[in-house]
This record gives structure tokens, sequence and C-alpha cells, in this order.
């Protein structure tokens, strides 16, 4: 956890500190779905990328946020009213 008083910038410390980037593939491991719905929810701006040329590399605090809507909405099925925010698995083809 990081003091009061330190300020970032951009997912960077003030003295070269960062977090861990994932790539698309390790996005789609830890949240247990498929890259297509990974690409889907970066396209529509439900997870923030950080691109380096042509690659889409996620910060761990997004992962985080993206695992804590999902578990705050009480594993609601995509069925359920207000379950729009959590990642659900997509078969639409996203080419990166």
């Amino acid at each position: 956890m990081r003091s009061n008083d330190q300020q970032t910038y951009g997912g960077f410390g003030k003295h070269g500190e960062h977090e861990p980037l994932y790539q698309v593939g390790e996005v789609a491991e830890l949240l247990r779905v498929s890259k297509q719905t990974v690409y889907r929810a970066i396209n529509d701006g439900e997870l923030p990328v950080v691109r380096i040329r042509s690659r889409k590399l996620v910060p761990e605090s997004a992962v985080t946020a993206v695992l804590r809507r999902a578990t705050t909405a009480g594993g609601a099925s995509p069925n359920t009213p207000g379950s729009e925010e959590a990642l659900a698995p997509t078969t639409e083809s996203i080419t990166e």
C-alpha cells in the first residue's frame, strides 16, 4: 500500500516504482474469460490499457478493479440488472 504522501503519475511512482502490467492473455486467465472478452472490454473502455506500439498491457489495478466490481455484484447472473459492469464472455470476434 502506498503512503498518502506519495503521488503517482499514470501508474508510476515518484521514484521509478510502477505497478505490474499484464498481457491480454494473462488477464484472460486471471479473470477466467476469453481473450476476445478482454479485447472487447478494452475497446469498450471498460478496461484501461497501456499501449506500447501494437501491444496492449493492462495495469494490475485495472484487473483488481474488475474483480472488485464482479464480487461486489454478488456473483450475479448475466441476466441480473446491474451485472453489466462485470465482464461477460462473448462470441464476437475482435481483432487486435
